[in-house]
Parts: structure tokens; C-alpha cells; sequence
């Protein structure tokens, strides 16, 4: 895992793609489309509908041979561990009774992972198949994931500090996601060595 890899999801994503996340969640709190919100949140359903699209864009790579199977596999686990990750501090907020804050994280996190993807896969060739597609893809995926908010219920009792604070949550689940990509790299390493001697 090169140093590249192994920093996908811990830099920070730009500053207006969260600025512009924020200002459509507060923007949200006043306004909403009532017609199209129902009783439930539809950030829920968005977030499965996401996963399962970044599994799908996993799993031909997986199966297929790819040119460099050590990149390939390390975008996959970072990939999955960010997602796993995020639905550890989505069920986290919803134990704590801050059930309020799920759909703003959700956004910022999700589009975090999505921008990562695509600066990363424009960066590096040959780590998915269908690279292109990916990247054209997660760039169109963006503002709907921003916009969602539009659409959903507006949540009470949310404070604008708080909402400054969850900024950083999509790089704060990044730096953990790189700790324990490394962690599991390296159990990797000692595990091949104890089998090959």
C-alpha cells in the first residue's frame, strides 16, 4: 500500500462541497418540499441505495483480474472499512439520541467518500475496472446527495455548533480508517510470513 492509497479518506474534502452541504441542511430546516417528504427520512433509503452502488463498482475488480491487484486491494478495504465506519457513527448518534444530526453526517460523510473515490481513481489508473465510468458517476452523485436534504423532513433541535463541529467528521472517520487499514496490513504481513516459513 503505497503512501497515496493509504491517505484516500484522511485528507479533507473541499471546503465548498461542505460549505454548500451545510447551507442546504440549515436552508432545509425552514424550507421544505412537504408534498415530497413523507413521515420518514428518505436520507435513509439514499444511504442503502448509495452502498450498494460503491459495492457494485467493487465487486467486478474483486472477481476480474486487475494489473495491480495490491492497489486494487487496498482501495477496496479502505473503501469498506470508510463505509462500514460510517454506519458504526450513524448507529452511534441514533444510541446517543441524536438522532437529528444522522442525515447532515450521512451527507457529509457520503460525499466525503465519494469525492475521495473520484480524486483518487483520476489520479491512479487501473485500480477498478470501469474507472471512468466510477468517477463520471460519483461526480454526478454528488449534488444529488447534497440536495437530498431538500426532500427530507425537517429535523429539530439542531445547533449550528454542532452542525460546525460534524465538519470534521468525515476526516476524523478517515484517520481511522487509515489506522486501521494499517493495522490490518500489517497483521496481513505477519500472518503471510508465519505462513510462508
Amino acid at each position: 500500500m503505497t503512501a497515496t492509497l493509504c491517505c484516500m479518506f484522511a485528507r479533507t474534502s473541499p471546503w465548498p462541497l461542505k460549505v454548500v452541504t451545510l447551507a442546504v441542511v440549515v436552508c432545509s430546516q425552514h424550507v421544505s418540499v412537504q408534498a415530497l417528504a413523507s413521515t420518514d427520512s428518505m436520507l435513509r433509503p439514499l444511504l442503502y441505495a448509495l452502498s450498494g452502488y460503491i459495492l457494485s463498482t467493487l465487486l467486478p475488480s474483486v472477481v476480474f483480474a486487475m494489473p495491480s491487484r495490491s492497489h486494487t486491494t487496498s482501495y477496496v478495504v479502505q473503501t469498506l472499512l470508510m463505509l462500514m465506519a460510517a454506519y458504526c457513527f450513524l448507529a452511534c448518534l441514533a444510541a446517543h439520541g441524536l438522532s437529528q444530526y444522522e442525515a447532515v453526517s450521512m451527507q457529509l460523510v457520503m460525499s466525503h467518500l465519494l469525492w475521495a473515490q473520484s480524486v483518487k481513481l483520476s489520479a491512479k489508473a487501473q485500480i477498478l475496472l470501469y474507472q471512468r465510468a466510477v468517477v463520471v458517476l460519483n461526480r454526478l452523485l454528488l449534488p444529488v446527495l447534497m440536495f437530498a436534504s431538500v426532500f427530507a423532513p425537517p429535523g429539530k433541535g439542531i445547533e449550528n455548533l454542532s452542525l460546525l463541529a460534524l465538519l470534521f467528521v468525515p476526516e476524523m472517520i478517515g484517520l481511522l480508517v487509515l489506522v486501521l487499514s494499517s493495522v490490518l496490513r500489517e497483521l496481513g504481513g505477519v500472518f503471510e510470513n508465519f505462513m510462508l516459513s
